[in-house]
């Protein structure tokens, strides 16, 4: 390239650098005035962007403003009703107090006789079921009395029969199951219960003699129609209670009773019924002299001689023994166990532990089960030949207060489906074997 050549091209050179540099100056100035175009666009668009959220929460405070408005212009609402109810309901009050007190003031008296008449029904009705009460009382007596009418006649009817029946034509069996003998509390003389299945008759025995018989000593019926009564208190003075060793007496039935004395080595009360078994009779606890003896002997009614037995583990007295099957069951105040006596081993076996020492117990046997009354129930025994422990397998409340201190006041019989016994309350009750149930049929006079 030549000179010439050169220097233009160094002048178009320049010219383009100075171009070039004249643009950049140009789009740098453009871009400082765009940024700050954009700046200032920005700034306002914030500034908008603020104005606008603060309208937003104005605009919300608004309607937060509002709808508390609302709701107060409704609970005014509410309360306008409200008090509009009462308001009415105060009017419709006093309009009511104005009628009342109207009514009052003009019907004032016949308000006063109507409270009269009220008074007067209220007597009358007073009186009506007065009436009605008395009525229901003699309707009930009225009922009783008809009923005892029908159960007299069916008495008087068996009287009647009993007294046409000759005296030799009822066989000792029945002489002796018919009636029960006992001594009476203030009387040595023996009486005789007639056993009839809904009433008792008493009478006077006709006896060969009067003797002195004690209460409280032991009595039995044995297998061949004798009663015996056995020693007994002659008398208690003060703590001290006397017994008799030399009136003992057996009664030989008949139409005319048999009274032979006889005495015993010593004497003894409050041992209850005895047990008798062929021509023995068994004997358990009793008391001689305030003290506790826990008698255990055997009378031979042949002989009228004692025998001494194996003493009972336990001391006992108002004592009652019965003869059950082989054996004789044994139980009295003063031990919770009872017990069952073997006559071929002279030994005891004890029956359970749960019997209260406080209270008697009533035995009653009809020769196939043994019967209990023990503490207001009636229990049905039997021995467990296992472990000789006594089992009870029936057991039923009594249907009548029987005291648990009560004990017989003389021996009892089995009649018909029927136990009859007397207890020292001198009433005598009647106990049916099917139901259990006990009824007070007599009281003694």
């Amino acid at each position: 390239m030549d000179s010439r050549q050169m220097q233009k091209f160094d002048a178009n050179l320049k010219k383009a650098l100075h171009s070039l540099s004249t643009k950049e100056t140009y789009v740098i100035n453009m871009t400082s005035r765009n940024i700050d175009q954009i700046r200032a666009k920005t700034y306002e668009c914030t500034k908008n962007s603020l104005d606008l959220k603060n309208l937003i929460i104005e605009a919300k405070n608004a309607a937060l403003n509002k709808v508390k408005m609302n709701f107060k212009i409704i609970k005014m609402i509410e309360d306008l009703n409200t008090d509009k109810k009462t308001i009415k309901s105060a009017i419709n009050t006093l309009r009511n107090d104005i009628q009342t007190a109207a009514s009052e003031y003009f019907l004032g008296k016949r308000l006063s006789d109507l409270q009269q008449s009220h008074s007067d029904l209220e007597k009358k009705l007073l009186n009506l079921d007065s009436i009605y009460s008395e009525l229901q009382i003699s309707e009930k007596k009225l009922r009783n009395r008809e009923l005892k009418a029908k159960d007299d006649l069916e008495n008087y009817t068996q009287i009647i029969k009993f007294h046409d029946i000759k005296q030799n034509e009822l066989s000792p069996e029945n002489q002796n199951i018919s009636w029960i003998l006992y001594i009476p509390r203030n009387n040595s003389f023996l009486q005789k219960l007639i056993i009839w299945p809904n009433f008792v008759l008493e009478e006077p025995i006709n006896s060969n003699n009067e003797n002195d018989i004690y209460t409280d000593g032991g009595f039995s019926l044995t297998n061949d129609g004798k009663v015996y009564f056995l020693s007994g208190k002659i008398k208690e003075v003060g703590n001290v209670i006397q017994e008799t060793d030399k009136f003992s007496y057996v009664i030989f039935p008949g139409e005319r009773f048999t009274l032979k004395k006889f005495a015993l080595p010593y004497g003894f009360s409050y041992c209850g019924t005895c047990a008798s078994y062929g021509q023995f009779i068994y004997i358990f606890g009793g008391i001689r002299a305030n003290s506790n003896i826990g008698v255990s002997l055997r009378l031979d009614t042949i002989s009228l001689q004692l025998i001494g037995l194996t003493v009972l583990p336990t001391k006992i007295f108002n004592a009652n023994s019965v003869l059950f099957n082989t054996e004789i069951c044994i139980g009295g105040i003063g031990s919770d166990i009872l017990y069952f006596y073997n006559l071929k081993k002279n030994s005891y076996d004890k029956i359970g532990k749960s019997y209260d020492q406080n209270c008697m117990k009533l035995f009653l046997c009809d020769g196939k089960d043994l019967y209990m009354i023990f503490n207001k129930f009636i229990l049905k025994l039997k021995k467990n030949k296992q472990n000789s422990n006594g089992v009870t397998f029936c057991r039923k409340g009594v249907n009548v207060n029987i005291d648990q201190k009560l004990r017989f006041l003389t021996y009892p019989i089995y009649y018909g489906k029927y136990f009859y016994f007397v207890l020292t309350n001198r009433i005598v009750y009647r106990l049916d074997i099917f139901s259990l149930k006990i009824k007070e049929i007599h009281t003694l006079n």
